[in-house]
């Protein structure tokens, strides 16, 4: 008898030490609404930790919730506009056949505008990638595909799944020229186990995508024609995925070598709905500001981490002392400003 509880436990062991394996259901689809709350790092987080059967403990004293994002629609491709759904639409062209897109914010690159932007995405054939962009070109709709799809995960998503893509994407813009983006990705599934953050307990793998992108501009305005390349810096991407979100639980991207984004799911339950760890009474004016703002109220020296929108790091000011802060040249927005004096942090809210 003996034997057989020991046998017992050590199928129950094996189990809970099993790895999850992510499926298409579990990644966002037609319908779905993604929700992500913004956060910072209050001290040292190393992403590249990872490994089988891994723990990994996230707390409030490492990473601090910030605000929670509007929700992106994931819409179906027959809702987006019509002068985007032929290249999207088309079940004789499996790899750009798309399962949803969602709107991305106003753009700019190399002097083009990009607006009314869907990206689209197929969650299907056991690949989850983004297969194209339509677009509004300083005011002229056009619609582009990778020419290869940008393969974000091969399904199922398990331990130590990998892949590779090479994509392209060019849009012509009548009588201007063209835009085009091309890019690398890697990745692989590094790791599986639990992730503990902020009280809460995740089973997770871990994934780990390089991307190399360079923007090239071409215009014909100036005679014989001028062209424009830019390298953007190599990014990183660390997703920790479950099966309980259609967003990973925890994301941090690394650009140029610098964390400039970190994201959770929607798995903190602020009963204030305000994110304040500080009591100090710290006020920026004027806000909305158009040139310059300033914090008041601080006694002694801070370190400022400015986050944009999207949950970006727009900008650290390592010694701060209140005097005034140039905004002149800020995107119109909303930013959150992280003053940390000591061991002592509050979250401000600037309107530009």
């Amino acid at each position: 008898m003996k034997k057989i509880y020991t046998l017992i436990a050590l199928i129950v062991s094996i189990t809970s030490q099993s790895q999850i394996s992510i499926q298409s259901a579990h990644l966002p689809n037609a319908g779905d609404t993604l929700i992500t709350r913004n956060a910072n790092f209050l001290s040292d987080f190393d992403p590249e930790t990872t490994g089988e059967n891994y723990v990994w403990d996230v707390s409030f004293d490492l990473l601090q919730p910030m605000n929670l994002n509007a929700g992106i629609a994931c819409v179906d491709v027959d809702d987006t506009p019509i002068a985007y759904q032929f290249m999207f639409n088309n079940p004789f062209d499996p790899d750009h056949n798309s399962d949803f897109a969602y709107g991305v914010d106003q753009a700019a690159v190399g002097g083009i505008s990009f607006e009314d932007a869907y990206q689209y995405f197929k969650n299907s054939g056991n690949v989850y990638s983004m297969t194209g962009m339509g677009a509004s070109i300083n005011g002229v709709p056009l619609a582009a595909q990778m020419n290869d799809p940008d393969v974000i995960y091969n399904l199922p998503l398990t331990y130590t799944t990998s892949g590779s893509s090479n994509s392209e994407m060019q849009f012509d813009i009548p009588t201007i020229g063209f835009y085009g983006l091309s890019q690398t990705r890697e990745y692989v599934c590094d790791g599986w186990g639990t992730l503990n953050i902020w009280d809460l307990t995740f089973e997770v793998v871990r994934v780990r995508s390089v991307v190399n992108a360079t923007d090239s501009v071409y215009t014909e305005l100036f005679g014989g024609g001028i062209g424009f390349s830019f390298p953007r810096p190599e990014t990183i991407t660390y997703e920790w995925i479950s099966t309980s979100y259609n967003v990973p639980v925890l994301k941090v991207v690394s650009t140029g070598g610098f964390v400039t984004q970190v994201q959770t799911a929607d798995i903190y339950n602020d009963p204030n709905g305000v994110v304040e760890l500080s009591t100090t009474s710290l006020e920026i004016f004027p806000n909305p500001a158009a040139d310059v703002c300033r914090i008041a109220g601080l006694k002694q020296q801070a370190h400022l981490s400015i986050f944009d929108s999207t949950g970006k790091l727009f900008k650290q000011i390592a010694s701060y002392h209140g005097e005034n802060i140039d905004v002149s040249s800020w995107q119109a927005g909303q930013y959150q400003i992280v003053v940390r004096c000591g061991n002592d942090f509050s979250t401000l809210t600037l309107l530009r």
